[in-house]
């Protein structure tokens, strides 16, 4: 088996997943839903997860992505118990909607090698509160942190061309 499917366990059950070494993609909304999915260990054998793959998850607080992947898409949108994540080094985009909804999310490093962050990709992370976008980062897309609320410090790289239409609205907090 190479690839998961789409909504393959959609809203099912399990609490863990032990995904095979031999998956290197896992398809659109495949574990979304899943309540009670605590923690999740993508096997570095995966390259591609499709949006939505763990959206909704909405207990799932431990995951360790894959060394090899390079967009993350709208992969945890509303996994309110994401408090932080380590993206790997080869990833480049962090898609639209990637962590949209993480309400709990409060660490996250942006690496090196990114260049650009999608649309709403930490909108109403709410209680993130400092990032440091690297000098690789050439765009920026709308609302990226759009209601961020506890955001007090973001480090806005020189390479940036412009800040789109509202990327820190509703970030009353933002201090610099």
């Amino acid at each position: 088996m190479t690839t998961i499917d789409e909504n393959a366990f959609f809203d099912c059950g399990f609490s863990s997943i032990t995904i095979p070494s031999s998956v290197t993609r896992i398809e659109d909304s495949v574990f979304e839903c899943c309540r009670n999915l605590l923690s999740i260990v993508i096997p570095d054998s995966v390259t591609d997860i499709e949006d939505g793959a763990f959206s909704q998850c909405v207990n799932l607080a431990d995951v360790t992505l894959p060394i090899a992947l390079t967009e993350l898409k709208g992969v945890f949108r509303g996994c309110k118990s994401l408090k932080e994540i380590e993206i790997p080094e080869s990833v480049t985009v962090i898609g639209s909607e990637a962590f949209l909804g993480c309400s709990n999310l409060e660490k996250i490093r942006i690496p090196d090698s990114v260049k650009k962050i999608g649309s709403a990709a930490f909108q109403s992370c709410s209680l993130l509160k400092s990032v440091i976008i690297p000098d690789t980062v050439e765009s920026i897309d709308t609302s990226a942190f759009r209601s961020c609320r506890e955001l007090t410090d973001i480090r806005l790289p020189k390479s940036l061309a412009e800040i789109p239409n509202f990327a820190f609205l509703y970030c009353q907090s933002l201090r610099r």
